[in-house]
């Protein structure tokens, strides 16, 4: 059983909401956080301690997204779109296996 759902990291944590989101996926063994930014500046550090907190009994969580950087850009369209690729492919792929985590 796979979720994907968006999330605006210009709101507020929607910790209730996402929660009741999850509750539907009770038998999901692995729940993904995927973002498009480098884990350090993305919402990834704060929202893992609040998913952990509302996770089903014995689901994982798995971060899908670009490693921690010092810039926001790679600085180079080709490298961009292959970090892109495996982001979305990481994403996508991991649903079936697993999936190395940065920051867990």
């Amino acid at each position: 059983m796979s979720l994907i759902a968006g999330y605006d990291t210009e709101s507020r944590f929607i910790g209730e909401q996402l929660g009741r989101l999850i509750e539907h996926y009770r038998a999901a063994e692995r729940i993904y956080w995927v973002q498009e930014e480098p884990a350090n500046m993305g919402a990834w550090f704060f929202v893992r301690e609040h998913i952990q907190d509302i996770l089903p009994p014995g689901a994982k969580l798995a971060y899908a997204g670009r490693v921690s950087s010092a810039s926001t850009a790679v600085g180079s369209t080709r490298l961009h779109r292959s970090q892109q690729n495996e982001l979305i492919a990481t994403a996508f792929e991991g649903l079936a296996g697993d999936v190395t985590s940065e920051g867990s």
